[in-house]
């Protein structure tokens, strides 16, 4: 991406770029050379703490997704698809293998969040996969068999 440009790009610049780009393209970009993303509006978010300030995320179009990741002196961003519920809930439902792996990452973020510390992180990763073994266990379960006891007579 040509980032020599006379004024900083702004974040539909880059995702219409990465719109371009093969599925998985991840540019890195100077601060200096693209507008803040809070400028554009956006809020920030929580990611997977590899060093970055912050993560934000910007909602395009056709369940697409910009994600992008303040390092400081640049941003690392990219595209990803967001699933739809019917999609999200095949998902589960195929692979409960990836569903625990999932929530398990989720309640490491959500430690991370709320706790600040590694010890939160272990707990919130904990809570998250047992929760998600309960609820693939219930999933995989076979429904209960019922019988009618009501007096027709």
């Amino acid at each position: 991406m040509n980032i020599a440009a006379s004024s900083p790009l702004t974040w539909n610049d880059i995702a219409r770029h990465l719109s371009a780009q093969p599925a998985g393209t991840r540019i890195h970009l100077p601060t200096s050379q693209v507008e803040h993303p809070r400028a554009a509006g956006m809020s920030p978010g929580a990611g997977v703490p590899l060093g970055q300030r912050t993560d934000y995320r910007a909602d395009i179009s056709h369940g697409r997704r910009l994600e992008i990741a303040d390092f400081g002196s640049h941003y690392e961003c990219h595209l990803e698809r967001s699933l739809t519920p019917a999609e999200f809930d095949h998902a589960v439902r195929a692979e409960p293998s990836s569903t625990v792996a999932g929530a398990t990452a989720l309640g490491a973020l959500l430690g991370v969040a709320l706790g600040r510390d590694r010890r939160a992180a272990l707990t919130g990763a904990v809570i998250g996969g047992i929760a998600a073994l309960a609820s693939a266990h219930l999933a995989a379960a076979p429904a209960p068999h019922t019988r009618d006891t009501s007096d027709n007579g």
